[in-house]
């Protein structure tokens, strides 16, 4: 009796478990954007000089840049996607050229090029939509069905 007590809850939580542990990884790839945005937009202002967060949306990646090259592998950290996670959209809110439109700029007065970027999770079906404040270039998720 016990042990089927014990079968029946773990039958019933460990579905749940998996989906909290996927969503979990889900908020965690959306905090390293945010994060990159953050880093992008206190170097531009530290540093004086724009600072560039590229999105490569067919390779699954992103990483920050300095200038208008669109290469990853010169740059300074790529940061690849779990496969299950991918960036839907980026809609620049600005009239960027197309060489610049996978790119959030970030400018030397805290301001940016403002963007929302939207991040879906194939498994648990939920999509994040981060987007980037053009005055203050700061970043803020809503999280969405």
């Amino acid at each position: 009796m016990v042990l089927f007590l014990l079968g029946l809850m773990m039958a019933l939580t460990i579905p749940a478990f998996t989906k909290t542990l996927r969503s979990l990884k889900a908020k965690s790839t959306v905090r390293k954007i945010v994060s990159a945005l953050k880093y992008a937009r206190s170097e531009a202002v530290f540093k004086q000089v724009p600072q560039i967060v590229h999105f490569d949306r067919d390779n699954n990646l992103f990483w920050l840049g300095k200038d208008r090259k669109v290469s990853a592998s010169e740059d300074i950290k790529v940061v690849k996607l779990p496969p299950e996670i991918y960036i839907k959209d980026l809609e620049r809110m600005d009239r960027a050229r197309d060489s610049e439109s996978n790119s959030i700029w970030f400018y030397s007065d805290g301001s940016s090029s403002s963007g929302i970027i939207t991040v879906v999770d194939r498994e648990i079906e939920k999509s994040y939509r981060i987007s980037v404040d053009f005055f203050t270039g700061l970043p803020k998720v809503a999280y969405e069905k």
